[in-house]
């Protein structure tokens, strides 16, 4: 299982935050993000409230008097990465790994009357490893168009949405080519609404700082892109939340844990103890591996370019539906339908059951 973001960019995860300006300068110029993040990592609160920490107003603080806006938009861009860097490591890691099967499905799976009510994170903050084959992009300004490669999903406040989408240059170049891109969505209505309002925001904004917060000269092209990734990681949210929760599995991805745990669980007596020591000194990678149990129809798209063709052609989306249900029909569940392939004949829905006791005939919501 690739690197998240996070173990990209913490170069120190243990570093210890002494004094700022020394421990800035006892460090490479790649590792500086670990001094800062070791210096905000324990702030709490929402955005807002990280914004105006001591060492974020410091860094703003020195940028000011550039008055560049390719500086000012690197600088929201990396505000924004610490805030969820250190709701990620507060929250305890939590990450997601989708299996082959579901993230195809997920490609052709559409959102229909969502609104924010209806939407819950498993977690305040977790990350998302996204195959980079299933073709989601984002853009840095200085080196161009990025493949996807995971994001981080964080509430702020009651019914904001922080996203954070990570990308890494293709093989062979160096490590420090990413491309990061963070928007926020207000989800008090519907996701519509939200995603509209997004658009409507970026649109809004000069060119020159939009261009400088990491967007390419025709800003509605990447906001197309984050769209499309958000829908996916929204079908990812509702398959977690909804679904079957007992296609989640919890591993570690560090391999000589893994060897080292089963060694050790053959073991006996001293040496068993003594393998289980030398676990505990080990760093730990936790996963959570998602739809493992989805079987695959090898017709689905196997990126996000081959759905959009395939939902126009022949192939309908799956999609979440909303089931009243009980007595009275005064309890609300939802119920996934299966993508099916158009003129190949609808035999119904095939439902992931959410409640205890509900019915397959209960009515859906016109």
């Amino acid at each position: 299982m690739d690197k998240t973001h996070y173990e990209h960019a913490i170069k120190r995860p243990d570093f210890v935050a002494r004094d700022f300006w020394d421990d800035i300068k006892s460090v490479e110029p790649l590792d500086a993000i670990s001094v800062i993040h070791a210096h905000t990592r324990h702030v709490e609160g929402d955005y807002a409230q990280f914004t105006i920490h001591p060492i974020i107003q410091t860094l703003a603080h020195l940028i000011a008097p550039v008055g560049q806006h390719a500086v000012t938009g690197q600088l929201t861009t990396n505000v924004n990465m610490l805030w969820h860097l250190a709701n990620y490591v507060r929250g305890g890691k939590r990450t997601y790994v989708v299996a082959p099967g579901l993230a195809r499905r997920l490609l052709v799976t559409e959102l229909r009357g969502l609104c924010g009510d209806d939407l819950g994170l498993p977690y305040p903050s977790l990350y998302v490893v996204i195959d980079p084959e299933l073709g989601f992009k984002t853009w840095n300004p200085d080196t161009g168009w990025h493949r996807v490669t995971g994001a981080y999903m964080a509430q702020d406040g009651d019914r904001r949405w922080r996203i954070l989408i990570c990308a890494q240059g293709a093989q062979g170049r160096p490590e420090w080519d990413d491309a990061l891109s963070a928007f926020d969505l207000n989800l008090t209505g519907t996701v519509d609404a939200a995603l509209d309002e997004l658009r409507q925001r970026v649109s809004h904004n000069d060119q020159d700082y939009n261009r400088a917060c990491g967007l390419p000269p025709r800003a509605d092209e990447i906001v197309d892109d984050w769209v499309a990734v958000f829908k996916w990681l929204l079908n990812l949210i509702m398959f977690v939340t909804h679904a079957d929760a007992a296609d989640l599995e919890h591993v570690d991805a560090n391999a000589e844990a893994q060897a080292l745990f089963a060694r050790a669980q053959r073991a006996q007596g001293k040496k068993r103890e003594r393998l289980h020591a030398r676990l505990r000194e080990l760093p730990r990678r936790p996963r959570i591996v998602v739809g493992a149990r989805v079987v695959v129809d090898e017709r689905w798209p196997l990126t996000t370019g081959q759905a959009r063709t395939l939902l126009v052609r022949t192939l309908v989306a799956g999609h979440w539906q909303r089931y009243h249900v009980g007595t009275g029909r005064q309890d609300t569940v939802w119920r996934f339908r299966q993508p099916f392939w158009r003129g190949q004949g609808d035999e119904g829905p095939t439902v992931h059951e959410v409640g205890d006791g509900d019915s397959e005939h209960d009515r859906v919501d016109p």
